[in-house]
């Protein structure tokens, strides 16, 4: 009778070790979907600015060397959207 109580607290105490650890697991990946949205967001409001300055920077060379919308500098390339690491696969 003891041994079978022992086996049913010790079985118990197991599923609750594991639901728990699936639980964590759970909430790490949550919190990690967060930080990640977060940078994201932030890796676009760069992406948006690098863009910003390339313009700008174009319109100053242009006033600079008085070059009329006629005769402009090539544009430089502007950073893509999706780049990074998958488009030099």
């Amino acid at each position: 009778m003891e041994d079978e109580v022992k086996e049913i607290v010790e079985n118990a105490v197991n599923a609750l070790t594991m639901e728990n650890s699936r639980l964590r697991r759970e909430i790490a990946t949550k919190a990690a979907k967060k930080e990640c949205e977060k940078l994201e967001g932030q890796i676009m409001k760069t992406r948006h600015q690098t863009r910003v300055l390339f313009v700008t920077m174009d319109t100053l060379e242009n006033k600079i060397y008085g070059i009329t919308d006629d005769a402009k500098i090539p544009k430089r390339s502007l950073p893509q959207k999706g780049g990074g690491a998958k488009g030099d696969r």
